[in-house]
């Protein structure tokens, strides 16, 4: 039934999976020991370069284990990504108001989409910088839902059926309610 544990049938907890053995239950749970400090708990990851990002804020003291968070963590290329210890502290994106709903990466950038824009990772400035401020004043919970890298840079899905490119430099919209935007 895809339940990494039959026996529960509530579906609740926090599980990983080991896929280097072939065991008769290659689930496990997660303790209240290992949750959050042994093993890396995020909602969504993506590889920039040779980096691996995801959306938890794996330095903290106390990670909170939540479905949504502001924060991006890295893991640097050659370290243990399932381990909390491999990650770096948290970056912010934008402000803790919004939740991130979307990952992606523009070649070693990480870009992260959000009710309220679209956020690229400058590596000059060493922050996250929202290309779509136009969103700060009008947010919505869906805006960002498909955040894609795709080729040649990624798109950004709007509530209303919007869809917008940014290719690392500048951003363009491609679909709107219906019909191509020809540019």
């Amino acid at each position: 039934n895809g339940n990494p544990d039959p026996d529960n049938t509530s579906f609740e907890g926090v599980y990983y999976r080991h896929l280097s053995t072939d065991a008769e239950t290659p689930w496990t749970a997660a303790t209240e020991a290992t949750l959050g400090t042994t093993y890396l708990t995020c909602w969504q990851m993506a590889k920039a370069g040779p980096d691996l990002y995801a959306v938890c804020d794996a330095g903290a003291s106390v990670p909170a284990p939540g479905i949504g968070d502001y924060k991006v963590s890295k893991c640097p290329a050659g370290n243990n990504p399932i381990l909390v210890a491999s990650w770096g502290n948290g970056i912010e994106v934008g402000t803790p108001e919004w939740i991130i709903t979307g990952l992606a990466a523009i070649g070693d950038a990480p870009v992260v989409g959000k009710p309220d824009g679209l956020y690229f990772y400058d590596l000059q400035k060493r922050r996250f910088e929202n290309v779509l401020k136009n969103f700060e004043l009008v947010p919505h919970a869906l805006n960002g839902k498909v955040t894609q890298s795709v080729t040649g840079g990624c798109v950004y899905t709007t509530n209303d059926g919007g869809v917008f490119f940014f290719d690392g430099v500048a951003v363009s919209l491609t679909y709107e309610r219906g019909s191509l935007v020809r540019g």
